[in-house]
């Protein structure tokens, strides 16, 4: 199983075979290339993750620029989280941090500086498919 995870290039990981069989007909060679199959079956099903420094960003605007800002964002695959509708319109994104300047100058010229860009604190964040998850 060992093998498996240093060919697969893996950190931070932890993996779990079960064996349901108490038999012996496998044989240690059996056995090492049963769990090793296991080992490599649970590592393409569940997918890789990349744990990347990110920030919290909150964009404020108007109601007349939600339609822009969502285009924008989609085009550019950057994911919103949450959005918030109350006199204004609040949006949360998770970005990483060497790509704050670019989202921020590119939405700021898509709006022509019509909006309000607050960052949260750098923290870390789970990477997958090129979106940001928060790490719990």
């Amino acid at each position: 199983m060992l093998e498996v995870l240093k060919k697969s290039d893996l950190t931070d990981i932890v993996v779990v075979v079960t064996r349901y069989f108490g038999g012996i007909l496998l044989g240690t060679g059996g056995l090492a290339r049963a769990y090793s199959k296991g080992a490599s079956l649970a590592i393409g099903e569940s997918g890789v993750v990349e744990k990347v420094l990110g920030v919290p960003i909150r964009i404020t605007i108007d109601y007349e620029l939600l339609g822009k800002i969502q285009y924008v964002c989609s085009t550019n695959q950057w994911y919103i989280e949450e959005t918030i509708y109350t006199d204004k319109v609040e949006i949360l994104m998770y970005c990483e941090s060497t790509r704050i300047k670019q989202i921020s100058d590119t939405l700021t010229e898509s709006t022509n500086g019509k909006l309000v860009i607050s960052e949260g604190d750098e923290e870390y964040f789970f990477k997958q498919d090129n979106r940001l998850y928060v790490v719990n």
